[in-house]
C-alpha cells in the first residue's frame, strides 16, 4: 500500500513537471511570436522565429527573401 501512494505521489510530481515545462515553452513560443510582430512592424518584412531548447538558443530575424528591398 505504502509503494502505491509513493509512486501516485511520483506520477502527481511528475505530471506538475511536464505542464511546468509545457506552460514555459508555450511563453517562450508567444514571446519570441511577439517580438518577431513588433521587428516586422518596424522594419517591414516577414521575420521567423526558429527556437532550440536543447540548445538555449532562438532566433528572431528577418526572411532573407524579404529582408533585400529592391533599390
Amino acid at each position: 500500500m505504502t509503494h502505491l501512494v509513493h509512486q501516485r505521489a511520483i506520477n502527481a510530481l511528475l505530471t506538475d513537471a511536464v505542464e511546468t515545462a509545457d506552460r514555459a515553452k508555450s511563453r517562450v513560443t508567444h514571446t519570441a511570436n511577439t517580438l518577431a510582430r513588433q521587428m516586422q512592424e518596424m522594419h517591414g518584412g516577414i521575420w521567423r522565429v526558429e527556437i532550440d531548447h536543447q540548445a538555449g538558443f532562438v532566433l528572431v530575424a528577418p526572411r532573407i527573401e524579404t529582408a533585400i528591398k529592391p533599390s
